[in-house]
């Protein structure tokens, strides 16, 4: 067991796959994603240079709520920005979709991982290594049968 545990500082922290969700006409905020698939054309990545303020906020909030959490792993923020341009946060879900893309759909998290530099198969793989962690630190006896 680890003794020598500190929280994640912000600079540990990694924020990507910043992006804006366009809604159509019929399509609600909270059922979305339920009735319309998550596609290329729906799904506006963020700029980084010309949307340089709101990409940092994002990080800057992400960074704060993962901290203030104390969260692990891969979570997704879901935020709204009202008409005066305020954000507010909707959830932070500690199980995103992580689902493999396909040519018809996709998934957030999926969308992102080329600002990482990473594969789908490289993602899976480090949240398995992430859990196992987190399970060897906290928890214990759930790795009993599974030597580390």
């Amino acid at each position: 067991m680890h003794t020598d545990f500190s929280p994640p500082y912000e600079e540990d922290v990694c924020c990507f796959a910043h992006f804006e969700r366009r809604l159509n006409g019929s399509d609600r905020i909270f059922t979305s994603m339920d009735t319309s698939p998550i596609t290329s054309d729906s799904i506006r990545p963020l700029d980084e240079h010309t949307e340089l303020y709101l990409h940092h906020l994002l990080s800057h909030i992400a960074t704060k709520l993962y901290t203030s959490l104390d969260l692990y792993g891969l979570i997704r923020l879901d935020l709204r920005m009202d008409h005066a341009g305020h954000l507010h946060v909707l959830e932070a879900n500690p199980k995103p979709d992580i689902k493999s893309p396909t040519e018809e759909k996709t998934s957030l998290v999926a969308m992102g991982l080329e600002q990482l530099h990473i594969t789908y198969d490289e993602l899976i793989l480090n949240q398995l290594v992430n859990t196992i962690d987190h399970f060897q630190m906290w928890r214990p006896p759930l790795l009993t049968h599974f030597p580390v």
